[in-house]
């Protein structure tokens, strides 16, 4: 029992309604995402990893992938420019684990405003403002997970 805007192929309903809750939203334009200069920072973990990248009707190409425990780093690609001698690490929450899939389904089905707020705990990107409306109450939801600054982290720190 639930209308709304769907986007084709997906199982929910991204804005719309149920019998007891509607709800609709716009993109929050959230940092999700933050680079850092690995060689600013104490004891960084970096591992490094060979791949193969095959190509059709060409010659396969074999690459060296290093990452750090703060995500892939980026400075090793040729588009970055090697002579500031900055090791770049991009960290974005889209690489750990979340299920925006699950949050959504479970905001479908959500009857109350504490159900409807607790179906985000498992969102993280990209960043979703939610507006909703029970028969009684108004709510905003910020459907996000950002990165925690590394300089307030004392494993980096």
């Amino acid at each position: 029992n639930t209308v709304g805007l769907m986007i084709p192929g997906l199982p929910f309903i991204g804005l719309g309604r149920n019998p007891h809750i509607a709800w609709g939203g716009t993109h929050m334009r959230a940092g999700s995402s933050e680079l850092y200069d690995l060689n600013k920072l104490k004891n960084p973990v970096v591992t490094e990893r060979k791949e193969r990248i095959k190509s059709r009707f060409w010659f396969d190409k074999e690459v060296t992938i290093r990452e750090s425990d703060l995500g892939p780093i980026l400075s090793d690609r040729p588009l970055m420019d090697p002579a500031t001698g900055e090791t770049v690490a991009f960290h974005w929450m889209g690489h750990k684990p979340s299920n925006e899939f699950g949050a959504l389904l479970a905001a479908n089905r959500a009857d109350s405003k504490e159900a409807f707020r607790n179906a985000f705990n498992t969102y993280a990107v990209s960043g979703q403002n939610y507006l909703f409306a029970t028969k009684t109450e108004i709510g905003y939801v910020a459907a996000v997970r950002l990165p925690i600054q590394p300089t307030f982290s004392s494993k980096h720190a």
